[in-house]
């Protein structure tokens, strides 16, 4: 799971009211200018923090928003003590809702692709003695889908069938589109490390299977062959691991592949 946490300095916005006007029959909604200027505010701090290239997946969104304290709360101490510490709460306009929406109007585009990708929404506010707010974004990178590719295989999919459609059903058709080439050498790195790693754990079981059978043989305490049948297990398990990232990265190769040649095609 990846996560992006950054902040948001200044009073946050909240969304007005769209308003109308009317030239003629034609009828134009039109964001008020106060919300329109803190979008632009937010997406450009958004983007200081964006990455190399838009969020596809899924995302869990969380946003705390600190409001500024009142002069009720300033004096009396009592009540700053509880609000910096987060027991007394804003609990008056503007609503959450509304501070929500400037927010993740502004981060559209910026990071990721459409505001419906936010699946989980946790957002609350908090009194702070400087107004902000803080937004965590998290979402599964591709190499977590593999995790759940390798051990999920679609209802349709015949098994023993071509890697190709598996993946295919079961990645995010989001997630293909925005593949490019940057990509899939993170993910050959990625293999690269995996190949080192794997190497090393089938050394580790071979070897710890040497000692163990040599330890057998020469106390004859064969109740250590649990032992040596669990050291045996990292072989296969590691050979297996490997193989399905491999067939995984091939896989991605060619849909890349077969969808920059039809761009070719077309253009």
């Amino acid at each position: 799971m990846n996560k992006l946490t950054f902040e948001i300095p200044g009073n946050v916005q909240p969304q007005q009211r769209p308003k109308a006007a009317t030239r003629g029959k034609i009828v134009t909604i039109y964001d008020p200018k106060e919300s329109k200027e803190y979008k632009k505010y937010v997406a450009a701090v958004a983007e200081k923090y964006a990455l190399n290239s838009l969020i596809t997946q899924e995302i869990k969104l969380t946003i705390d928003i600190y409001r500024p304290l009142t002069q009720e709360i300033i004096k009396s101490h009592n009540k700053l003590t509880a609000a910096i510490n987060g027991i007394l709460r804003p609990t008056k306009k503007p609503d959450i809702d509304n501070l929500v929406k400037g927010i993740k109007d502004g981060i559209t585009n910026v990071i990721w692709k459409d505001d419906s990708q936010v699946t989980e929404l946790l957002a609350r506010k908090w009194y702070g003695e400087s107004p902000k707010a803080v937004v965590t974004i998290e979402w599964e990178s591709i190499e977590g889908l593999f995790i759940e590719a390798l051990f999920f295989i679609p209802k349709n999919s015949k098994r023993g069938g071509e890697m190709a459609d598996i993946y295919r059903n079961v990645l995010p058709k989001e997630v293909i589109e925005s593949l490019k080439a940057s990509d899939i050498q993170e993910m050959q790195e990625i293999e690269d490390s995996l190949t080192s790693n794997c190497v090393s754990l089938i050394i580790i079981g071979f070897v710890w299977a040497v000692l163990l059978i040599a330890f057998i043989l020469w106390t004859n305490k064969f109740t250590l062959f649990f032992l040596l049948v669990s050291s045996l297990v990292l072989i296969p398990f590691a050979t297996a691991i490997y193989f399905s990232y491999k067939k995984y990265l091939k896989t991605l190769k060619a849909i890349v592949k077969e969808r920059d040649v039809d761009e070719r095609k077309n253009a």
